[in-house]
């Protein structure tokens, strides 16, 4: 539309990351328009209808895209993909990494009597809402005005992922050879039977599915060694991932255990392994 381009200018002028060499940019290209609809949607800033309605597209190929980007880093070992997961998460809930985790709750974004109460609670992630006391909790909810939102915050709440994650290596005594194959073998165990795997999300247009990647790697050399994209539809479930090491040398081994559709939500654990 020929006159996107002024609008698009006004509203990227407002959010918060910038083009290098923006002379050599043109306004009116799909690309210009895609980075600054997916900031403003991360941002929760107000467009019009028809940028809405092109958003709405956006968003759906963009996630796709980032799953292919994922599985083409995982190809070269790249740990970068890391990165990537995180846009993932960004994506469907419609908020930055940056942001408090609280936000993801529906109706919390930008309400700050809310996000006040919580602060004077000692409340700063999803899973303190889920500790807090019956008093503590009823006073913070006793802020939603109608019964409908407190369903909403209730549902989201009950369906966030509480994940823990153990992880074990055939490597005798931890200590293996260099380019032999060896197998991890990672139990994510979540907190109870969820009930539905389908995302909460008070942004996202269409219907998801949580999912999540089991990674291996070694953070210091941004190294992935292996991954593997699983459901999590049971109360626990195990993978086993194998892997090799082309070097000799003291390695501190990561897995990661990383939703695709809650930020906040990851869980990992690290065990160092000698390489002969």
């Amino acid at each position: 539309r020929s006159e996107d381009s002024n609008a698009l200018y006004s509203l990227y002028t407002k959010l918060p990351i910038k083009i290098t060499n923006f002379d050599n940019f043109h306004l009116s290209s799909p690309g210009f328009k895609v980075f600054v609809l997916l900031q403003a949607y991360l941002s929760r800033a107000p467009i019009s209808a028809d940028f809405q309605a092109d958003l709405k597209v956006i968003l759906v190929i963009a996630l796709r895209l980032v799953n292919a980007m994922i599985d083409f880093l995982s190809l070269y070992g790249k740990l970068s993909a890391l990165l990537l997961m995180e846009l993932s998460q960004m994506l469907v809930q419609g908020c930055w990494h940056s942001d408090s985790p609280l936000v993801q709750i529906p109706h919390f974004y930008g309400d700050a009597k809310l996000l006040t109460k919580c602060q004077e609670k000692h409340v700063v992630s999803i899973y303190g809402i889920m500790e807090l006391e019956d008093e503590d909790r009823n006073e913070i909810m006793g802020l939603l005005d109608s019964p409908s939102r407190l369903n909403e915050v209730a549902n989201f709440v009950n369906n966030y992922p509480n994940m823990e994650i153990e992880c074990t290596t055939n490597i005798p005594k931890n200590v293996g050879t260099a380019n032999e194959s060896y197998a991890a073998s990672i139990t994510l165990t979540r907190d109870d039977e969820p009930e539905s795997l389908e995302t909460v999300s008070e942004t996202y247009p269409e219907a998801k599915r949580e999912e999540w990647w089991v990674v291996l790697g070694i953070a210091d050399s941004k190294t992935l060694l292996a991954l593997k994209k699983v459901i999590m539809d049971r109360e626990s479930k195990s993978f086993v991932l194998p892997f090799s090491i082309e070097k000799p040398g003291t390695y501190t081994l990561t897995v990661w255990g990383i939703c695709d559709s809650y930020l906040h939500a990851d869980q990992e654990m690290s065990f160092d392994i000698q390489i002969e």
